[in-house]
């Protein structure tokens, strides 16, 4: 379980690096975004969550909170995964294969 985490990291940070390019070529600044509400900018994923959001690969939920304290499910992470392939982030084989199913909903 482990390993399978810090797979998921590596793959998580790789994300990030492409994202922060998409389009504009530039890094992302953090600071011309009104971020989600239940989210403190001393908090530790802020930045992380301000590029994605940036970036249009999370959106939050419909009451404008981002609920970063409950698990994310599989189908919200497939969301993510589709939204960062739309961007031009390539994604590993394996994780296409894992959540195949779920991003067969989005095409």
């Amino acid at each position: 379980m482990a390993k399978e985490i810090k797979d998921m990291r590596k793959e998580m940070e790789a994300m990030k690096a492409t994202m922060l390019d998409v389009h504009t070529g530039k890094k992302f600044d953090a600071s011309r975004l009104q971020l989600f509400p239940d989210i403190p900018k001393n908090h530790w994923a802020y930045e992380y969550v301000a590029v994605l959001a940036g970036n249009g690969m999370i959106k939050g939920y419909p009451d404008g909170t981002f609920s970063g304290d409950r698990p994310m499910t599989r189908y919200e992470f497939a969301a993510m995964l589709y939204r960062a392939m739309r961007n031009g982030a390539t994604l590993s084989d394996k994780l296409l294969a894992e959540f195949e199913p779920e991003l067969e909903r989005f095409t």
